[in-house]
């Protein structure tokens, strides 16, 4: 990677699982002058149509074995990966070593989720956990100053552009935003993995928590009545600390609903109405049910396997917080190609918590309402044709 954060692309390892749009991209790549190296599967789709690929046995000298769980987990693979251009020991120990500078990786994982989803048993889904891929995306993408990674088929349209703009090379703007997707991709599986092996994960620990936190509160409450605001008189004070007592006095043990009899006793000992005896045998009676208590009869599950958190996994909001600021960037770079009026009338028009009227905007730019929503309507229409040049159809990709 050069001073301006550029770097070259001329060697790319494939390896993918689904291979939708394999043969054209790849195809694109190899007429840019990038070798191809690929394993497997991926090899025979390559050489099948047409392509000359190279395989990475015959870069780590170590044939594919164990039904092809080994084949690229070898130094000259993640040496290829790792290694720092612009570090003078990591350059010359791929000398020494014989290990090829690897500029771009392409892999799509094993389908797990795919597996795990349609009730494959156990040994099915662990046949589909993709080990080598996941390191060598870790690998790629740790290394993202000097090395690209895709672990979506479709970026590579992303990387052919950028290294047609800049004569082979790819921009560490790029490189950088395809490490975070790479991580978040690499975060998703991994965790679709743990929830296939261990269901009760679906309950997350801040919600088993949060039953403790209250708990906690709640006996705090009640152990520091008289400190804690709780909005109560003084009769519930006086029968929160003696009900019990007197319950105790008058035989009254069975500790839930108070009998027509017992109240009045109890509320002529303490000097207090009726209806709050009745109020507060009814609270102190209650509890709240553990977590860990059976909800069926022959004590196989707990009340604690139905707690269910419906937000995002941390993973999925990593993503959507990132894929937001993404597409935040992409309609600010966007609205550059609009006039300082219509990026006005946009910004008031669509961007604002509230909508201002075509009225009310005309009568500030000093043109009719009319004239206003045909510079609007001219506006949207740079801003789409600026974002399809870039990504396609952006109501497709979720930008407008």
């Amino acid at each position: 990677m050069d001073a301006s954060g550029l770097a070259p692309l001329k060697r790319a390892l494939i390896s993918v699982s689904d291979k939708t749009g394999l043969a054209e991209r790849a195809a694109k790549l190899a007429d840019a002058g990038v070798e191809l190296l690929s394993t497997g599967g991926t090899l025979q789709a390559l050489r099948d149509a047409g392509l000359e690929a190279r395989d990475v046995s015959s870069v780590t000298e170590y044939p594919e074995m164990m039904d092809g769980r080994v084949k690229t987990l070898h130094p000259r693979i993640h040496g290829g990966l790792l290694a720092r251009r612009d570090n003078e020991d990591d350059l010359a120990a791929m000398a020494e070593h014989g290990i090829p500078q690897i500029d771009l990786l392409v892999v799509n994982l094993y389908p797990f989720e795919e597996t795990a989803r349609s009730g494959a048993d156990i040994d099915a889904c662990i046949q589909k956990i993709d080990v080598g891929g996941p390191a060598m995306i870790r690998a790629a993408a740790k290394n993202h100053n000097h090395v690209a990674v895709c672990t979506d088929m479709r970026d590579l349209d992303k990387v052919l552009e950028v290294m047609a703009e800049h004569h082979g090379q790819t921009t560490l703007a790029m490189r950088r935003h395809l490490a975070g997707k790479a991580f978040a991709r690499t975060a998703a599986y991994d965790s679709a993995i743990a929830a296939r092996f261990e269901p009760e994960r679906e309950v997350r620990f801040s919600t088993y928590a949060a039953w403790w936190i209250r708990s906690s509160i709640q006996d705090y409450v009640l152990r520091n009545w008289s400190i804690v605001r709780t909005g109560t008189t003084s009769s519930h004070k006086t029968l929160f600390f003696n009900l019990r007592r007197i319950r105790a006095m008058i035989n009254d043990i069975n500790g839930g609903e108070i009998s027509p009899e017992n109240r009045a006793k109890t509320a002529k000992a303490l000097r207090v109405p009726e209806k709050d005896v009745d109020a507060m045998a009814s609270r102190l009676a209650a509890s709240d049910r553990s977590l860990n208590a059976p909800f069926t009869e022959d004590g196989e599950g707990e009340w604690q396997d139905l707690l269910e958190d419906d937000r995002p996994a941390p993973e999925e909001a990593v993503m959507q917080s990132h894929d937001a600021e993404k597409r935040g960037q992409w309609l600010y770079e966007a609205m550059e190609s609009l006039t300082d009026r219509e990026k006005l009338i946009i910004a008031e028009r669509k961007l604002g918590e509230e909508v201002v009227t075509l009225e009310s905007l005309g009568e500030r730019l000093g043109i009719s309402k009319e004239r206003v929503r045909q510079i609007e309507h001219q506006a949207l229409t740079k801003l789409k044709k600026s974002l399809t040049n870039r990504f396609g159809d952006p109501e497709e990709a979720g930008l407008i």
